[in-house]
């Protein structure tokens, strides 16, 4: 596992969920999201859960929401190339800032494939509350 200054990367297991948590909103903290999502593909290639759906935290809430078009670039230049195994993702967004949800809820609604449906945001105090949307679906 690679130690990351800018993000906390915790796994959950049984069932899996990746979390990821930002610790400031810096180039250097997308690129290591970036490469803990690489990581994290492969942990899902080696353990043979490409048939399981692949849950994840983002939580944005101490770092604030960076850059969507650079970390969206970042993924498309350097994750997706990459992988292309992956089975089907659900992702949670953790933050009480008004404008970062509704940045990401317009994110999502711009999103014109099913995958729209697979992104959600809840506050701080919604953890656990997340966690059962993120179970929920399989």
């Amino acid at each position: 596992m690679g130690q990351f200054k800018h993000i906390e990367r915790i796994i959950h297991r049984n069932p899996d969920i990746y979390e990821y948590i930002f610790k400031d909103k810096t180039v250097d903290a997308i690129n290591e999201y970036v490469e803990a999502m690489l990581l994290m593909a492969q942990d899902v290639k080696d353990r043979g859960k490409l048939d399981q759906p692949l849950y994840i935290i983002v939580d944005v809430a101490e770092s604030g929401l960076y850059s969507l078009r650079y970390a969206l670039t970042r993924i498309k230049e350097n994750l997706i190339p990459k992988v292309n195994y992956l089975p089907s993702i659900y992702f949670v967004y953790i933050t009480d800032d008004l404008s970062d949800r509704m940045l990401i809820e317009q994110f999502k609604y711009m999103d014109n494939t099913r995958a729209k449906d697979s992104r959600k945001v809840f506050g701080t105090n919604e953890r656990d509350k997340a966690i059962t949307w993120l179970l929920s679906n399989k």
